[in-house]
């Protein structure tokens, strides 16, 4: 009876919704948004097969599909949110998650008057505050476009499976960097950076001075009360030379008893 009640069991289990794939498309733009496409592909049961397509007649939002494991892998602020939903004839569902995202991209280095942006683990809910780690359940598939017009900084880290040109949802040409099921990575920190101009006027904003003071000279303070003590022994260079004439020209003794 009880190996009767395990099989049972592992057939519901194996009829039960399922997500036996899932790619997640990330259209990167120049202003540091993104469009994200993520969709899953489920293998459904009669019932079920019914509810969905209930479902696909009425609409639906994302918290309603949240009992078929499926929701967004951004973390950041989302806009313009729809969902895409299909019934095959086989009793297979496709969902497609469709939403904006203002500001994906994150500031990581300042080189010189470049900084290095783009995005990193921290845009994902598969990183946990120390590694990420690309679900290989249910099979994921990972693209990443970057606009032919921003210039990569550095190498992607984890390396990506493959390389590849291509155009987004919106038509531009984009070079897409895809990590995948089946060379699966675990890793302390996920980076796709490009270089980004620091605009002039944050170039001489007091904060970046100060900052790129201290990168290259130390504490600020220090140089600050250096270049103040240098502009006052400039500004009050004759009167400090006058004092100083007149305390040496107080000392003739020295002078005689030197010359002695």
């Amino acid at each position: 009876m009880k190996r009767v009640l395990a099989l049972l069991l592992i057939i519901s289990t194996c009829l039960a919704a399922q997500v036996i794939d899932h790619e997640i498309r990330i259209g990167l733009h120049e202003d540091g948004s993104a469009y994200v496409e993520q969709e899953y592909f489920l293998r459904l049961d009669s019932g079920e097969g019914k509810e969905f397509e209930a479902l696909v007649k009425d609409g639906a939002s994302f918290p309603d599909l949240g009992a078929y494991g499926i929701s967004k892998v951004i973390t950041y602020e989302t806009t313009d949110e729809n969902v895409v939903m299909e019934l095959t004839q086989s009793d297979f569902g496709v969902v497609v998650l469709q939403y904006t995202v203002p500001e994906v991209v994150e500031a990581v280095e300042k080189v010189g008057k470049q900084e290095l942006t783009g995005i990193t683990e921290n845009a994902f809910t598969f990183f946990d505050g120390s590694t990420i780690s690309l679900p290989y359940d249910p099979p994921t598939t990972l693209k990443i476009g970057m606009p032919i017009t921003l210039r990569l900084a550095r190498e992607v880290t984890p390396p990506a499976y493959s390389t590849a040109p291509g155009l987004d949802a919106s038509g531009q040409k984009v070079t897409y960097y895809e990590w995948n099921y089946k060379k699966p990575f675990t890793s302390g920190k996920f980076r796709v950076l490009y270089e980004k101009e620091i605009p002039l006027q944050s170039q001489l904003s007091l904060r970046s001075i100060t900052s790129e003071i201290r990168e290259k000279y130390g504490n600020p303070v220090y140089m600050i009360a250096g270049l103040i003590l240098l502009a006052m022994v400039v500004w009050y260079r004759k009167e400090i030379g006058i004092l100083l004439s007149e305390s040496f020209m107080g000392e003739p003794v020295l002078e005689e008893e030197f010359s002695e």
